[in-house]
Order: structure tokens, then sequence, then C-alpha cells
């Protein structure tokens, strides 16, 4: 009977080997600018369409104040009023799109433009602009 011999590995190999399968199943864009009313396209590359897409935004390109970006909604007026849509995912692109009046959507709290994250608040009016930051995993 012959038996495999499998090499003895460090925990920097095993490591590096585990984080490079993950790097293959996961896209992170990095901090990008973004307007109001804007489409951007981002190539992820992952090879499937079914996918976990998580968008932060921040008012600083460090992403010293990284928040989630919920998905875009109606205002009074049924304008899209604030957040993003992710549109048109495919196997290795998707789009980012941004509604008229802020790139990061306004609070749950009625008549208040301001944006909130838990009890604090983050924004007093609504933001034109920021940095958006994608990440996408693979599903299954």
């Amino acid at each position: 009977m012959s038996y495999a011999v499998i090499p003895n590995r460090t925990d920097a190999e095993i490591d590096a080997r585990l984080a490079a399968e993950e790097a293959a199943r996961m896209y992170d864009s990095g901090w990008f600018a973004v307007s109001t009313d804007t489409i951007y396209s981002k190539t992820h590359g992952l090879g499937v369409d079914e996918l976990l897409i998580i968008v932060f935004g921040s008012a600083n390109s460090n992403g010293s104040d990284c928040h989630k970006v919920y998905q875009a909604h109606h205002d009074s007026s049924s304008d899209y009023a604030g957040g993003c849509f992710v549109d048109d995912v495919g196997t290795s692109t998707l789009e980012i799109k941004t509604p008229l009046q802020s790139v990061f959507g306004q609070n749950a709290y009625p008549n208040d433009d301001g944006w909130y994250w838990g009890n604090e608040r983050k924004y007093a009016t609504r933001k034109t602009s920021g940095y958006y930051r994608v990440i996408v995993r693979k599903v299954g």
C-alpha cells in the first residue's frame, strides 16, 4: 500500500493559502468618489451572479466615518431620495446607481433630513457627494 506524502506546512503557508482561496471568492472596489444621479460600473470578475453585495459610504476618501449605505428609497415626492441601487448584476460586472438627492440616504426618523448611525446623528443635511466602497462575496 502506498501513501501520499503531505508536506508539513507552516502556519504562515496555511494562512496564505486560505487567504488566497478567500480572495478568489471576494471583490473589494476600494473607496471611489460618488455623486447623486450617477451610474458606476464595477467589474467584480467572480464568474457567478449569486452574490452578497454590501455598499459602504463615507464622507472621506479614507473611509474614516464608514457606514452601510442602504437601498435607495422614495421620499414624499416619489423621487428616489437617498441610498443607492445595485443593478444589472452579472457574472463579471454590476452597476451602482445613486439617486437624485443624497448618496447616503435619509434616516429612519420622519421629518429630518439628517442621517443617523445608531442613535448618533452623522450628517445634518443630505450629501450629494461622498465615497463608496463595494464588497462582493460569492454565495455558495
